[in-house]
């Protein structure tokens, strides 16, 4: 049985899907180009392809092995999905709920979310944040001379919102408790700020999450 273009001594009469045994055969000497792709997807045979166009649906019954990478402008799936391994890169729109049964894992993109004192903070304070856009912890440690209430420190996203975002600031400990604090945002910072004179030399930490 030939499976490759080249010399065949004939062709078979009937249909013969068997790699041996009897087909009667007309006997002609001739050349053969050898499979066609249709041929070779109607019998159920390996077929490997450099490109394939098509301009109308395509049903799978079975199973889809993609080795490498795909592209694809528009992926419908109507059933369920189990993917190892999901990276999107642009934005991703759910119309339906969303269940996660590990855990939510924030990060950047790129760039670091930063934040500076303010003059609430007093003389010489040290404040760092521990997080990104998304959520983390903010400590502010207040220097000395502390006579002002306002600002006590400023957080500027890496990347900025297309709005206004909603903002869950909490303390996490109790001497961030018991400051009257409150927060202030923007698309682009989130500003804490205090209705009362911090103590010299205290340490202030807060748990924050972010959403728009």
């Amino acid at each position: 049985k030939a499976t490759q273009a080249g010399s065949v001594i004939g062709q078979a009469l009937n249909s013969f899907n068997s790699p041996t045994g009897i087909v009667m055969v007309y006997v002609r000497g001739q050349h053969w180009s050898g499979p066609t792709l249709g041929g070779l997807i109607q019998n159920g045979d390996s077929a490997t392809l450099t490109n394939l166009s098509l301009s109308g649906n395509l049903d799978i019954t079975g199973n889809l092995n993609v080795s490498g990478a795909s592209n694809l402008d528009t992926l419908t799936v109507s059933g369920n999905t189990t993917l190892a391994t999901l990276t999107v890169t642009g934005n991703s729109t759910f119309n339906g709920s969303l269940s996660v049964n590990g855990h939510i894992l924030s990060a950047n993109t790129s760039g670091s979310t930063t934040i500076t004192p303010g003059v609430a903070a007093c003389s010489a304070p040290n404040v760092t944040i521990d997080g990104n856009d998304t959520s983390g912890t903010i400590t502010i440690t207040t220097g000395s001379g502390c006579t002002n209430t306002g600002t006590l420190a400023t957080v500027t996203f890496a990347h900025g919102y297309g709005g206004v975002p909603n903002i869950i600031l909490t303390p996490a400990e109790s001497t961030a408790a018991e400051l009257e604090y409150y927060h202030t945002s923007t698309p682009t910072n989130i500003t804490i700020n205090t209705n009362t004179i911090p103590a010299n030399s205290t340490t202030y930490k807060y748990n924050y999450f972010i959403i728009q």
